[in-house]
């Protein structure tokens, strides 16, 4: 019985503590939003819309020769990235910033290096743009959940072929993984 009478009372000095310390700390959280909502009282946050770099690129059509020359460009993007790291910072910098495809281009084309790699593999900024977007977009349409009319018969043509080519497009993405190193301007 002892023992039950001291398991009792050490029960409820710990309920006992805890709600004294639930209540301060919820009278503490009252204050401090309190003061919060009165710093920002009368002012307002600027939501500015704009369009999706995604939806301003047009869909190129993928088959396996498009799609292995740009793999080929984005192996050639990392080897330039580890030979030139400084680069790659001020490239992944001007990237990250961008907010528009305009800005997201110059961010590609203000360095000579990448704009001569572009040359080379017959790619604008906004064609090598839309070469990643066409794959990513395709890759995730063989997910499903989406409306096969809304797509443009380009699009179509890509998710039947993702959808051919799954695991032949995970290798693809592979190589450029592994190439890359984590030295990715894109996630």
């Amino acid at each position: 019985m002892n023992r039950a009478a001291s398991l009792a009372g050490a029960a409820v000095l710990v309920l006992t503590t805890a709600s004294s310390v639930a209540g301060q700390s919820l009278g503490e959280s009252a204050r401090k939003a309190e003061e919060q909502r009165k710093a920002v009282a009368g002012q307002s946050t600027r939501i500015e819309l704009v369009p999706s770099i995604q939806t301003e690129l047009k869909a190129i059509r993928l088959d396996k020769p498009t799609v292995e020359h740009y793999v080929g460009a984005r192996v050639a993007m990392a080897k330039m990235w580890h030979r030139d790291v400084k680069l790659y910072e001020r490239v992944l910098a001007s990237t990250r910033t961008a907010r528009t495809l305009t800005e997201l281009v110059k961010a590609l084309t203000t360095e000579a290096q990448i704009v001569e790699l572009f040359t080379l593999y017959g790619y604008s900024a906004e064609d090598f743009l839309s070469m990643e977007a066409s794959i990513v977009q395709a890759q995730r349409l063989t997910e499903g959940g989406f409306d096969m009319a809304s797509l443009t018969p380009t699009e179509r043509e890509n998710y039947q072929f993702a959808g051919r080519h799954m695991v032949w497009l995970s290798l693809m993405r592979g190589r450029i993984h592994k190439a890359e190193a984590g030295m990715s301007l894109w996630q």
